[in-house]
């Protein structure tokens, strides 16, 4: 029972007087209490300061990605009042006045027919001046070989467009030969102003006659300017008016988008009224994604310092228990108390919003130098977005506020007389909030599993309700994050009773987890929130862990490569240029040479760059045929297509009942075959081919890296279908059970000795196969090149670059007006592991843990004080009092990581139950992240308790007692 001066229930007191001036003195004793507990009101300014700087900075750096709406239409105009373009556009459609390349239906019962547009604008704007300006393309020679530029054509140096195009250096070209350059195309030319430079395509030689800058240009280092010629290829939707002394009208804008013309107009674009775009619409999806991201970063850390705060502000106000009773001796009213403890979050959450935000402002501008590399989204400067910040402010304000709110209210029930005396009371335990939190607990599990069940069986419905599953499965992914949140919140409502059963276990313990689970349950204001906090980051963990190990499970399991893991490949590509339009040629004979030849340098290439081994991949020669504009195909007689005929599709290895399809058995009109010397296995397979494998192949034996493609006696089977019997196959094909006598048969079938070899590489399905030249002529298949595969390890980005350069080089210099080829580098990747991620998760909540552990234990020893001074007097040893501290971290971090862990495995669990449910690809209850789950909810509570025990406790004050009422 607690003793009190006051009867109870206490009655209620007199009205306040005194108005304003109550308030002022409580702000007044706010503002000297913060300065006084100067250790705890820094923590709380800083707890307040780091998510606030982290989200200003986010928001400053965003901001500072794109332009303001006058740097807007100065870099798209210039000097020009607007431009003009004419690309087309359906019937019914129109324009967003500040956004012309983004469109809106205005007439849903429009035909929708496409508007070609005129020409030329000249006839239908009344401008007093019109500059065009026109995009072409050029092969240029350059330092690395031949590359692509763009070439802008018109008088881009005319004084109406200083702003949008700049000239730099020199002078502008008066003749068909003389072109400018950017400062970074310059340098990829290997040139000066005045030299000459060699041009493919056309082929011409032109002189560079100064520098130019294009404000909007993303990739400045492939840009050259030339007047308006005829040697450069055009395209044809890349024509830009320039306009001056003109200004449109919204109905002038919608009369020309009638005509298929769009507009971008300096005053429409600044105010466009109600024809501006919606402002949910105005976002790309990355930017949404990021600021998504970045408010649910801010409610999260927000939960977290309420906490974490709370409980700096209930150790505060005990602290201060004492200089509240004075002021309450003396007249102070409870509601003055009140306000005191609670200005004081106030204060510190102002303080912490101002800092956080000013904070915010410079971290924006140091990630800009750093992660700034030149491109255009770092041309704008730095931007603050005031208003925003001014709302982060606010947040924080009201975020101290209500950490201070729990702790100002229990400061008012305090005995008056007790407190003079340092008296403390003692705690009981609720014996409501115990069965609150567990109807919270049971409805957020109830919740997840009721959720799973639902998706579950709408999902495998006999027959598909859009309407039912439109609603069911929003509903039930918002109950599986609904469930562990409210299981969180049960927990943190019946803490302060749950710690009470900890330590009735812990009661029969040593004497410091005694000590330690009783002050956790004496301190309920502290030990709550801390776990909480901790059980929020678990959960967060968790969470993330799973849908990382799921995420990266389902790339895996659809993960396939064209060469083994590592290497690095050349890919190449050919074909006929047809004179008509409307007629498509395919002529692999045609094109063999040139691949050929490309072959021999990119294996060159490949092997100057510091390649090692290298092999050419060949695929058999598709046939010859031509298609017209309705798509209709015509093959030249006697071509056959050789493929290899899967016996067991891959996805029936789980069921007996499963068979392939025609169009599997037939490769779909495509022939699976890949073409290797048998000298170059090892680099085209990744791994090494023993020499009875090696002599086998050679001899005209199959190698398969898939158990797919062999028959129970370990055959290949290959079948050489007509090509007009593969094409334009009905629906029946897909049908396992469809009669064979309605299908295609093969026009020759014969059967291979089959090796199947096991292969880090998850090959796909055309390069499953493998056969050797010698075994391709007796199948009557023609080889044609198609990559080159290299064992190139260690390769460095740089490296990777330079080759890109030189395919770049080869695709120009050996494609003609007939004949088109193209050639590729890349590596060759696996699938993307979990385990850097999930190291990278767990070494982030390590850090929250240990920081939200730091300030609860932290506040712990300073609460404690007195109690270890009283253990001290009575003959304590240190290591007891070591021995508390290491007990109170194990309780408070395991408790939090237990429950947030228990939490967190919620929605995971459920998303696997709901994949096995309904048959999808993902993460198996076997394949979940176990280990990775222990170490977050065992082994980190184990190392925060070991680094707490080392950390020797301070040398008590004897001096000090404590009264127990």
């Amino acid at each position: 029972m607690t003793r009190s001066t006051f009867p109870d229930p206490r009655p209620p007191e007199q009205r306040e007087r005194g108005g304003m001036l109550r308030w002022r003195m409580a702000l007044k004793m706010s503002m000297r209490q913060s300065l006084k507990s100067w250790p705890s009101s820094v923590l709380v300014v800083l707890l307040v300061l780091l998510p606030m700087a982290g989200v200003a900075a986010a928001a400053v750096y965003a901001e500072s990605l794109s332009p303001s709406a006058q740097q807007r239409v100065d870099a798209e105009l210039g000097e020009a009042d607007a431009w003009v373009q004419a690309p087309g556009m359906p019937s019914g459609v129109r324009q967003y006045l500040d956004d012309p390349n983004a469109q809106f239906e205005y007439d849903a019962a429009s035909s929708h027919d496409w508007i070609e547009p005129p020409a030329d604008v000249a006839d239908v704007i009344d401008a007093d001046r019109l500059v065009r300006i026109e995009l072409g393309s050029a092969a240029v020679e350059t330092v690395a070989g031949i590359g692509a530029f763009q070439v802008v054509l018109g008088e881009t140096w005319d004084p109406l467009l200083e702003g949008r195009y700049t000239l730099l250096e020199g002078r502008a070209p008066t003749a068909a030969d003389e072109v400018l350059a950017t400062p970074e195309a310059l340098e990829r030319l290997g040139a000066k102003v005045g030299d000459s430079v060699e041009m493919t395509k056309p082929e011409q030689t032109v002189t560079v006659t100064g520098t130019m800058s294009s404000r909007l240009e993303e990739n400045p280092e492939s840009v050259l300017f030339a007047g308006r010629g005829d040697a450069y290829e055009l395209d044809g939707y890349g024509t830009t008016w320039y306009a001056e002394g003109w200004h449109a009208t919204a109905g002038d804008v919608y009369d020309l988008n009638d005509q298929g013309i769009i507009v971008f107009d300096r005053a429409l674009v600044q105010r466009p009224g109600d024809g501006g775009q919606p402002v949910l619409e105005r976002g790309s999806g990355s930017s949404w994604a990021f600021y998504s991201a970045a408010t649910a970063t801010l409610v999260f850390c927000t939960y977290l310092v309420l906490l974490l705060a709370g409980a700096a502000f209930s150790v505060s106000a005990k602290r201060q228990q004492r200089s509240l009773a004075v002021a309450a001796s003396v007249g102070a009213s409870r509601a003055d108390v009140f306000r005191i403890v609670l200005f004081q979050g106030t204060i510190l959450g102002l303080a912490g919003g101002l800092l956080g935000s000013g904070a915010g402002i410079g971290l924006a501008a140091l990630a800009r130098e750093w992660f700034g590399d030149g491109s255009l989204s770092y041309t704008w400067g730095l931007k603050v977005p005031w208003w925003m910040l001014v709302g982060l402010i606010i947040i924080a304000s009201v975020v101290g506020t209500l950490a201070a709110l729990l702790p100002a209210r229990n400061a008012t029930r305090g005995d008056t007389l007790a407190a003079l005396r340092g008296a403390r009371r003692p705690v009981s335990v609720s014996a409501k909030r115990p069965k609150v939190g567990l109807g919270l607990i049971i409805a957020g599990a109830a919740l997840v599993v009721v959720a799973v069940i639902g998706l579950v069986v709408t999902y495998n419905l006999p027959t598909r309700d859009l309407a039912l599953t439109d609603k069911v499965y929003p509903v039930g992914t918002i109950a599986m994050i609904l469930g562990p949140l409210l299981l969180q919140i049960g927990v943190v409502t019946a803490g302060h009773w749950l710690l009470a059963q900890v330590s009735r276990l812990l009661g029969r313990g040593r004497l410091g987890g005694r000590l330690a689970a009783r002050d956790a349950v004496a301190n309920p204001g502290r030990s709550v929130p801390s776990f909480g906090a901790i059980a929020a980051c678990a959960f967060l963990a968790t969470a993330s862990i799973g849908g990382v190990a799921t995420l990266t499970n389902m790339q895996a399991e659809g993960h396939s490569s064209i060469a083994p893991y590592g290497s690095v490949v050349a890919w190449m590509s050919g074909g006929v240029i047809s004179d008509d339009d409307d007629l498509f040629i395919e002529d692999p004979a045609a094109v063999a040479p040139a691949l050929a030849a490309l072959a021999d340098d990119a294996t060159q290439i490949l092997r100057d760059e510091g390649a090692g081994s290298t092999v050419v991949v060949s695929v058999p020669a598709g046939p010859s045929y031509t298609s017209d504009s309705d798509g209709e195909m015509r093959f030249d007689g006697g071509q056959m297509l050789t493929t290899p005929e899967i016996a067991r599709p891959e996805h029936c290895a789980a069921t007996d009942e499963c068979s392939a399809n025609f169009y599997e058995r037939s490769g779909g009109g495509n022939q699976l075959f890949a073409i290797v010397a048998p000298d170059g296995l090892d680099v085209a397979l990744g791994t090494e081919i023993s020499a009875a494998d090696r002599s086998a192949f050679a001899g005209g034996a199959v190698i398969v890296t898939n158990p797919q493609w062999l028959t129970e006696d370990g055959s290949v089977v290959v079948n050489s279908w007509r090509p007009e019997d593969v094409q334009g196959m009905s629906d029946a094909v897909f049908d396992p059970e469809a009669d064979p006598a309605s299908l295609p048969s093969a026009a020759h079938t014969e059967t291979r000795d089959g090796i199947l070899i096991d292969t880090e590489t998850v090959f796909d399905e055309s390069h499953q196969v493998y056969i050797s030249p010698d075994t391709a002529a007796e199948l009557g298949i023609t080889a044609t090149p198609s990559m080159v595969v290299a064992d190139f390890p260690g390769i460095t980005t740089a490296q990777l670059d330079s080759l890109r350069a030189s395919a770049e080089s080869e695709t120009f210099s050996r494609s003609t007006d007939e004949m088109s080829v193209d050639l590729s580098f890349s590596q060759a990747e696996g699938p993307p592991a979990a385990a850097p991620w999930l190291w990278l998760i767990l070494g982030a909540v390590t850090v929250l843990v240990i920081a939200a552990s730091a300030v609860s234990l932290g506040l712990s020893r300073v609460e404690r004080r007195p109690d270890d001074a009283t253990l001290t007097a009575v003959g304590a040893s240190p290591g007891v009092r070591r021995s508390v501290n290491g007990w109170q971290a194990l309780v408070i971090s395991a408790f939090g990581c237990i429950v947030g862990t228990v939490a967190g495995l919620m929605p995971v669990l459920g998303v696997v139950f709901i994949l096995e449910g309904t048959g999808q690809e993902g993460l198996a209850f076997t394949e979940v992240p176990w280990l990775w789950y222990g170490l977050l909810a065992l082994v980190l509570p184990v190392a925060v308790a070991l680094v707490s025990w080392l950390v020797p406790p301070r040398a008590p004050d004897l001096t000090r007692r404590t009264a127990i009422a």
